[in-house]
């Protein structure tokens, strides 16, 4: 769900949540489509009767009932009821990302874990029940009426993240020996350094050669370590960073698009709406558009 415009985020948030606890749960009935748009909250979904399809930018999901598809925020997505699949029953849950900060602690692990991940026996088997298990616990504690269920569901949250972040850990160790691993959890030790630079100093023009002084690589170095464990240029990375600067300030109803690109970083409005819909497949326009979809 999104911001309308007329609203501050403080009403939103009075209207998403209802406690101090950023999370909210439900079992959705409606067969009913919802077109692409996008939310601050991240979002987790699981069928319990019938399938479900999600579309997350190109890629097209179709759930079978007990699978799990993780949405992260702000990630243009759009879901429709297949069908052969009406008089379905859903799980969503969904809250919002700065959980995972207070966590985890630090933006490498994070980035990595801010993905889309599709949950089911085949694709993470070794994980698989753990987290089926987790989110149907919450379902059962939303459901409850309890006084700590918004606190067990947080809990539970950060349970799914914690298998996730594992799995993916071992991930990495089984694609290579230990000393290996040891020189990745190095380099990305050294790359979390930029990235929390760039966190504290977000105004500055970063250039390649300065990131790498600060990360201590010689520039050619930084580059390919750069790309290898974030498939994308150090240039394309600043790119996506502006962009998420910008659908930030574009959920400002009083900022104008000229006001949002300059304040972005950009230079002229051509190339902010060029970049933009290479980025994120539609206009800076339609995007904010996408924010008045009702709660």
């Amino acid at each position: 769900m999104a911001i309308p415009l007329d609203d501050n985020w403080d009403n939103w948030d009075k209207k998403m949540y209802t406690s101090n606890i950023p999370v909210k749960m439900w079992e959705n009935t409606e067969d009913e489509d919802y077109p692409l748009h996008w939310h601050t909250a991240t979002e987790i979904i699981m069928p319990v009767k019938n399938g479900y399809n999600v579309t997350v930018r190109d890629k097209s999901y179709r759930l079978r009932e007990n699978d799990i598809l993780i949405v992260p925020s702000r990630e243009l997505h759009s879901i429709s009821v297949p069908p052969d699949a009406v008089n379905g029953k859903r799980f969503i849950l969904m809250f919002e990302p700065p959980i995972l900060y207070t966590v985890f602690g630090h933006y490498g692990i994070v980035s990595k874990l801010n993905t889309t991940a599709y949950i089911t026996p085949k694709t993470m088997p070794s994980i698989y029940q753990e987290i089926h298990s987790l989110l149907t616990t919450s379902c059962n504690e939303m459901k409850s009426g309890d006084d700590f269920k918004f606190t067990a569901t947080y809990h539970h949250i950060t349970g799914i993240y914690i298998l996730l972040a594992r799995h993916y850990t071992d991930s990495q160790k089984k694609s290579g020996n230990d000393k290996q691993f040891a020189t990745r959890q190095e380099y990305i030790s050294r790359l979390d350094v930029i990235f929390k630079y760039m966190d504290k100093y977000p105004e500055e023009k970063l250039t390649l050669k300065k990131a790498a002084e600060i990360a201590s690589f010689s520039p050619f170095h930084f580059e390919r370590i750069f790309k290898t464990y974030t498939n994308m240029s150090f240039c394309q990375y600043l790119r996506q960073r502006m962009i998420g600067n910008a659908e930030k300030l574009l959920q400002n109803p009083k900022l104008s698009i000229t006001d949002v690109a300059m304040s972005s970083g950009f230079t002229s409005i051509a190339t902010f709406n060029r970049v933009f819909r290479q980025v994120r497949n539609c206009t800076p326009s339609e995007y904010k558009k996408m924010y008045q979809i009702d709660i």
